[in-house]
């Protein structure tokens, strides 16, 4: 059973990985609760594949700071956010012509500030 749920966490992890990589592109998607959902399942399936996130240049000090702190700072939060809302209004105003995809875009970003929200603050 044990070898099962390894594989299961070493096939999640990626995956959330792969959406913490969109979020860095696409700023509706919210990069940090990938990020920490990638980490737990590494720490649970590989502890090689969970050395190498908490030691990457981009990841890692989010991994940290959960870790650590068992939160996100708080200019990291400001920054994500920002960067998230001035992407979705740019794109509900300039780029997208239908309200219902206008629409979409937005609740995609208050799930994702909700989600960021509910991660504590650290100074």
């Amino acid at each position: 059973m044990e070898k099962k749920l390894k594989l299961i966490y070493n096939i999640i992890g990626p995956i959330s990985l792969i959406f913490a990589f969109i979020g860095i592109v696409l700023p509706i998607i919210p990069t940090t609760p990938f990020v920490l959902l990638s980490a737990a399942c590494y720490y649970n399936g590989s502890k090689r594949l969970q050395s190498w996130l908490s030691h990457n240049e981009m990841f890692g000090p989010i991994i940290r700071d959960y870790e650590e702190h068992g939160g996100m700072r708080k200019a990291a939060k400001i920054k994500a956010l920002t960067i998230m809302w001035v992407a979705v209004l740019a794109s509900a105003l300039l780029i997208l012509d239908t309200l219902m995809m206008r629409a979409l875009v937005v609740l995609i970003a208050v799930i994702g500030t909700v989600s960021m929200l509910r991660i504590k603050t650290i100074e």
